[in-house]
Formats: C-alpha cells, structure tokens, sequence
C-alpha cells in the first residue's frame, strides 16, 4: 500500500523539482583564492644521482706566508786560512810625551783595559779598568805608575816593597805572555793602586796599593850588578785625605808611594760626597817652592806647586821662597769644565801654575 503511494508521488515531486529549477537564479561568479593551507609534511628524498664527471684543476692560488725558521744545520767544515795581514808595528819603548791618555803604547800586543801616559823620565801613569778602555760603561780599578827597567831582580824598584811587583815586557807573543819574561827583556815595573773595593782573580782587593797584584819574581843579573840603594818608604800604602797638606784637601785622596813622591785622585767634590766624580789623577814630587826643584822647569806638567802648612786650602797654593811641599801633576780622565775653563783628557799645563822664584 505504502509503494503505491510512493509510486503515485514520484511524478507530483519529479513536477516540483523542475518548478524549483526553473525559479533558482543562476550561479554568482567565483570569489577570491583563500590563504594557502599549511605545508604538508615534506617528502622523502630521492635517491642520490651518478656522480658527474670531473672537472678540469683550477690556477694555482697565491702562496702563502713563510712558515718559522728550521734548526741551524751543523756547522760546514772550516774553510781554509786566509792570506796573513800585514805584520803590526812593534811597541816603541822611546817617549811618547804627547799628554795624552793612550792604549796603542807602550806594549805590543796593547792591554784592551789600560791607557797609559807618558809623563817622561822613564815613567808612566795608567789607570787599569775592569773592560776594555773603549767600553762606556768600564769602571776604573786601578791607578798607578810605572817605571822603565829590565826583567831582572836589581832592577825592580825598592826589590817590591814600593808596590812594583809586576813587571810586563814592551813585546810579547800575546797579553799573557808579555807578564815577566825571559831574564833581562825590557819593559815597565808597574805598581797597581786600587781605588775601590772588587774582586778579581778570585781575590778580594781593598783600595790602597796591590802587593798581590799578579807579582812577577825577576831573576838575578848575576855577578857584577850593581842594585839600587834607595830606601823604602815608611808609607802604609793607603788612599788618605789628611797627608801630607795642613789643612786637607778636601776634594783630594792621596797615597805616599815613597822617594819623596805620591799619587793622588782630585775629584769634582768632597771625597766623603758618594756622588762625586774623578776629574783628574796625578803624581807629585816633594822639593821646594824654587825654580831649582820643579820637575824639568814644569815641561813634563809639575807646573803646580801646594806647600805643606798654610792658614787656608787657596793660601797653599805656591808660597814664600823655598817653602816645602810638593809640585804637583794633574792628568785629566774626562772632559769637564773648572774655573771657567774647558778641560780635556791628557796633561792639564794650565792647572792653576804657581811661577817659583830663581833660587838663591
């Protein structure tokens, strides 16, 4: 019953649908894209393709820095000698009274840390550093003096006991060797007087002269010698301030060094100042205040006379005729100024002369 009237249905809703389909108005046209969804999960990837031929090799780049230096390899085997030099002119013991300091005289081969000064008579002064005397920095050990004598026993001044215990010859095959020598070479007895405290050789030297400074026994002459009758000096062999002048010089340190002579240093201030500085070294003779006994008439540099007691320093400087003390040398070490005068190295002929009267 109930498909029947399903069956008598069809055709009344088949008759509405098309009533509906021809009052629907058509389709509007087609609006905007939308935002695009989220990705999707990305895929698996695909097998690797075959490898693609080679390429030709590109231009070389630049290089790049030098690495460090390798070890030194071993040194090569020695090449051979060269052609010898020409020969080096022999040590001249004649006088070399130019008044100034010099190293090329009067040994040969010359001591690198010495300079000497001729100051006449067979006599030298020199001052003995710890480097060699062209080093800025070198430091003064010694001053002292020498005299001209042969390598044998009775020729050593006083036979030691003045201080001249080393004796070093004018040539000799090097330095070392020119200590002593075969009996009777020529050279200088020299006497080392320290000026500070140092050690050398092992030793510790104090200031004041050097019996142990490299002693050099002389042998004897032999039969027919006539020694030196000199007497010895009483002297302690000290640097001093209050000897031999009344009152001191202050800015002096003085040694006796026996006969009637001394070495002194002069500095630019007291010597108690620690920051003084050496303006000059120097000997001196005892003899009086007359033309008779300067020193070679004051060519040789004893051109300044301090007599031994005076009221005052300044009133020491020459005095009555015949007054005693002593004539003075003043050999510069360093370039200065003093009394409105420059000063060079060398023999100072113009430190304060004091004119002595003719004897009488």
């Amino acid at each position: 019953m109930l498909t029947k009237r399903l069956f008598f249905l069809a055709p009344a809703v088949a008759a509405a649908a098309l009533v509906f389909a021809a009052c629907t108005p058509p389709a509007g046209p087609a609006g905007p894209i939308g935002p695009p969804g989220p990705a999707g999960p990305t895929g698996q990837p695909g097998q690797a393709g075959a490898a693609g031929l080679q390429g030709e090799r590109g231009p070389a780049g630049a290089p790049g820095p030098s690495g460090p230096q390798g070890p030194a390899g071993a040194p090569g085997a020695q090449g051979p000698a060269g052609p010898s030099g020409p020969a080096g002119a022999a040590a001249s013991p004649a006088t070399k009274l130019s008044g100034q300091w010099r190293n090329d005289w009067p040994f040969d081969p010359p001591l690198p840390d010495h300079l000497f000064l001729d100051v006449g008579g067979g006599r030298v002064l020199f001052m003995h550093f710890d480097k060699p005397a062209n080093d800025p920095k070198k430091m003064l050990l010694y001053f002292g003096d020498g005299m001209r004598g042969r390598f044998f026993a009775e020729e050593q001044p006083d036979g030691g006991k003045s201080g001249f215990v080393h004796f070093h010859r004018f040539k000799a095959p090097t330095v070392d060797a020119g200590h002593g020598g075969p009996p009777g070479a020529d050279g200088y007895w020299l006497r080392h007087v320290a000026v500070t405290d140092f050690e050398m050789m092992g030793m510790k030297v104090k200031p004041g002269v050097d019996f142990n400074f490299m002693p050099t026994a002389a042998p004897k002459a032999g039969d027919g010698y006539v020694p030196s009758t000199v007497p010895a000096s009483t002297t302690k062999w000290q640097w001093q301030n209050p000897w031999p002048f009344t009152p001191p010089l202050p800015e002096h340190l003085i040694v006796d060094v026996g006969n009637g002579r001394l070495l002194f240093m002069h500095f630019d201030k007291p010597v108690t100042d620690p920051g003084k500085m050496l303006l000059y070294v120097g000997d001196g003779v005892r003899g009086s205040f007359t033309t008779n006994d300067q020193p070679d008439g004051g060519r040789t540099g004893f051109v300044h006379f301090h007599r031994f007691l005076a009221p005052t320093v300044d009133a020491g400087h020459g005095g009555p005729p015949g007054a005693e003390g002593f004539w003075l040398r003043h050999v510069a070490v360093t370039d200065f100024e003093m009394m409105g005068m420059k000063v060079k190295p060398g023999i100072d002929f113009n430190f304060m002369p004091t004119v002595p009267p003719a004897a009488r």
